[in-house]
C-alpha cells in the first residue's frame, strides 16, 4: 500500500474553487518528530456541566485573585474554585460582549454603557462623569492605571492610579488616526489603540497628568475589523484586521508591524460574511498548544463557524457540533474561556459554565463528531482504480465501554462536490495489538478526482495516524 497525505489541518473550499479539500474538524493536528509519525491528529477535548448559572448568554469571564468573575445575561457572579456562584451584582445591558480587566486589587468592567468595579467584596458603578460620558466599550490596565475608548471617537481616558472608580478629565489622549475611531484598547507590553484601519501604539512616559503619550515609530497600518477579535497567545497579540483598502486577515503583532496568519483562502471565506464586526475569540493552551479560537457568531446560514489556529504547529482546524438540518458543522457554544484552580472552565451562550476534560467525547451532552477530509487524489488526469483505503488509528479500545465502535467513510469523486453513500467500519478486531486500530475498506471503485472523508461518532479515544490506498 502506498502512503498519502491524509494527515493535515483545515484548508477552506469554496463551492465554485476546488484549490484544496483538506478540511479538520473536531480534531487538531499535534506535531512530535519522534513519534512514528510527525505529525498526527488527536480528538478535540469535550466538556461537561460545572455550574449553571440563567438562560444566559455568558458575555465574558475573568480570573481575578482566588475566583472568577463571570456575566451571564445582566447577572454579575464570583464563582469560586469548587465552581460556588454568588451573585454579587448586576449591570444595565443584557447582551453583547463585556470587556473586563484588572490590577490585583480591583477588577474593572464595561459593556458600552456602564462601568463597574469589584474589588474582591463589593460591586461598585462607576458614577465619575468624566467616565460615564465615554460609554467606553473596552477597558485594558497597564501601570497601575485603567484606560478605556469612547466609542465614535479617537480619544481614550485613564482613571487614577489603583482605582477605577475616579478620573481625571485631564487625563486623557486623542490618537492619530485623522478620521478612525478608537475601536478597542488593549495592553500587549504597551498600549494599542485600534482603530478601523490603522492602530496607534502608546507608552508610559511618566507625564502627568496624562502618563501615557504615542511612540512616534508606533503606528501600524492596519485596525481591527471586529473589535472582541484581539486575544493574546504565544507572547504577542492576534487579531482579525483590516486596512482602508479593505479586506480582512488574521494579524500576529510583531514589534510595530504585524505578520500575516491567515492564507488567502481564509480570506476569501471571511470576506463573503455579511457580518464581521460580531466575531469574537479567546486564547486556550492545551496540552503545550497555544490556540487562537475565533467564533463568527452569524457566519453561514446565521448559524456561526469557528475556526482554531494552533500557534505551535501553525495549522487551522475548526470546532463545531454538526446540525443536519442544513448538513453542516456550526460554532461552538462558548463563548468564554477562564483558567482557574487548574481547570479550563469556559462559559456558552446558554448560560452555563462547563469544564474541559481530555477524556470527555460530547460538549455537555451533544455528541463531538470528529472529521478528517483528505486532499484531491489525482494522477495526470488519468483515472485510478481504488482496491483498498486503510485508515491508521489509536483508539484506547482496550479500556472503551463501546462494544462496537464505528468508523464512517464518506467517498466524492468530483473533489469534494457531491458524495457517495456512506460506508461503516467496525474498528472492533482490526489492530495489529489491543492499541492500534486500522481500518481497511475494499472495492473502492475508480475516480479522476477521489477524496476521502472519515469521521467517528462513539464515544472512544480519536487519534489518526496515517492513511495508505492501494
Amino acid at each position: 500500500m502506498i502512503k498519502f497525505p491524509f494527515i493535515g489541518g483545515t484548508y477552506p473550499n469554496e463551492p465554485e474553487l476546488t484549490f484544496c479539500t483538506q478540511r479538520t474538524v473536531n480534531l487538531y493536528p499535534e506535531h512530535d518528530p519522534n513519534y512514528e509519525e510527525p505529525l498526527v491528529l488527536e480528538g478535540f477535548p469535550g466538556y461537561s456541566l460545572w455550574t449553571p448559572l440563567n438562560d444566559g448568554p455568558v458575555r465574558g469571564s475573568q480570573k481575578f485573585k482566588d475566583h472568577a468573575i463571570v456575566v451571564s445575561k445582566n447577572v454579575v457572579y464570583r464563582v469560586s474554585k469548587d465552581g460556588a456562584a454568588r451573585q454579587v451584582g448586576s449591570i444595565n445591558t443584557e447582551a453583547g460582549r463585556v470587556s473586563m480587566d484588572e490590577n490585583g486589587s480591583q477588577l474593572m468592567l464595561v459593556d458600552g454603557r456602564d462601568g463597574w468595579v469589584w474589588n474582591g467584596t463589593t460591586w461598585q458603578q462607576i458614577t465619575d462623569s468624566t467616565f460615564t460620558d465615554t460609554k467606553a466599550d473596552t477597558v485594558t490596565h497597564m501601570d497601575s492605571y485603567f484606560i478605556v475608548n469612547k466609542p465614535g471617537t479617537g480619544s481614550i481616558w485613564v482613571s487614577d492610579s489603583f482605582d477605577g472608580l475616579n478620573w481625571n478629565s485631564l487625563r486623557t489622549a486623542t490618537a492619530e488616526f485623522k478620521s478612525d475611531d478608537v475601536v478597542a484598547v488593549w495592553a500587549d507590553r504597551e498600549l494599542m489603540l485600534g482603530g478601523e484601519s490603522t492602530t496607534q501604539i502608546y507608552y508610559n512616559s511618566g507625564a502627568s497628568p496624562m502618563p501615557f503619550e504615542a511612540a512616534r515609530q508606533g503606528r501600524i497600518i492596519y485596525g481591527l475589523a471586529a473589535r472582541d477579535s484581539v486575544a493574546i497567545l504565544d507572547n504577542t497579540s492576534h487579531f482579525l484586521a483590516q486596512d482602508k483598502n479593505g479586506g480582512v486577515f488574521l494579524a500576529r503583532s510583531n514589534g510595530y508591524s504585524v505578520e500575516r496568519v491567515s492564507n488567502r483562502a481564509w480570506e476569501r471565506t471571511w470576506s463573503k460574511y455579511s457580518n464581521i464586526k460580531d466575531a469574537f475569540a479567546f486564547a486556550m493552551q492545551w496540552g503545550g498548544h497555544e490556540w487562537y479560537v475565533l467564533t463568527f457568531d452569524t457566519a453561514d446560514h446565521g448559524f456561526g463557524r469557528t475556526f482554531v489556529y494552533d500557534a505551535s504547529t501553525q495549522l487551522w482546524f475548526e470546532v463545531g457540533i454538526y446540525r443536519p438540518s442544513i448538513g453542516e458543522f456550526v460554532k461552538w457554544k462558548i463563548t468564554s474561556h477562564v483558567y482557574l484552580d487548574g481547570k479550563h472552565i469556559v462559559g456558552d451562550s446558554d448560560g452555563n459554565l462547563n469544564i474541559v476534560e481530555s477524556d470527555n467525547y460530547s460538549f455537555a451532552g451533544t455528541t463531538i463528531i470528529a472529521l478528517r477530509r483528505s486532499n484531491v487524489i489525482h494522477q495526470n488526469r488519468d483515472r485510478i482504480f481504488f482496491n483498498a483505503l486503510e485508515i491508521n488509528m489509536k483508539t484506547g479500545l482496550e479500556t472503551s465501554t463501546v462494544s462496537d465502535p464505528r468508523l464512517m467513510l464518506d467517498i466524492s469523486d468530483d473533489g469534494g462536490h457531491t458524495w457517495k453513500e456512506r460506508r461503516y467500519k467496525s474498528l472492533a478486531g482490526h489492530g495489529a495489538n489491543k492499541y492500534d486500530v486500522r481500518a481497511r475498506f475494499r472495492r473502492l471503485g475508480s475516480s479522476y478526482d477521489r477524496v476521502f472523508q472519515v469521521s467517528i461518532s462513539d464515544p472512544v479515544p480519536r487519534k489518526f495516524v496515517s492513511g495508505f490506498v492501494e
